[in-house]
């Protein structure tokens, strides 16, 4: 007499789950291992908070370089693997926007970064942008180059009704963006 058997044996059954169980044991042993090559002790995270006409949410990095005056701080724009040299840089967050006119644009603009005050710091929308943004250019023989992009500033504060953070505007807009440094993290 021939039987035939249906469905799957305990074995068979056992061998699946033994075989995701490896599997999701090693997913996650990478997802670690990258949460872990991503963090840097050195770094204070603060996340950017944008309102609805803003394209995209991302994270601040301030850095703090240990043996330099205290003053010594960088905004880290990661996205780009760039830093700026501001003595404010706590207080300053960014939101990355694609290329501004679509691809291919005229000005050479691969994309740009609108700097803002952090939300903390007051509750007038128009007082958190700082009118700046930081450009990254395929070609711009004037600004900063970096690696394969050049790296430049355009734009200029609008009007803002908080006398609390007109000042600190004021010294990031007027002094720490045209004398602070740009370089490759």
């Amino acid at each position: 007499m021939n039987k035939t058997e249906d469905g799957l044996s305990v074995l068979s059954i056992v061998l699946v789950i033994v075989v995701a169980g490896i599997l999701g044991a090693g997913g996650w042993a990478l997802f670690r291992k990258h949460q872990a090559a991503n963090a840097k002790p050195d770094t204070a995270t603060a996340s950017a908070q944008t309102s609805g006409k803003h394209a995209a949410q991302t994270e601040a990095k301030v850095e703090q370089t240990s043996g330099i005056a205290p003053g010594d701080q960088y905004l880290v724009i990661k996205e780009w693997g760039i830093k700026l040299k501001m003595e404010d840089a706590d207080k300053v967050t960014y939101v990355m926007h694609g290329t501004p006119n679509g691809s291919p644009n005229a000005d050479m603009v691969t994309s740009y970064a609108s700097l803002r005050l952090k939300d903390t710091l007051t509750a007038v929308e128009d007082c958190k942008d700082l009118g700046l943004a930081l450009t990254q250019l395929t070609d711009a023989p004037y600004s900063v180059k970096i690696g394969n992009y050049y790296y430049g500033y355009e734009g200029g504060p609008g009007a803002c009704a908080d006398a609390n953070v007109e000042s600190l505007r004021s010294k990031i807009i007027g002094t720490e963006v045209n004398t602070g440094a740009m370089s490759a993290l």
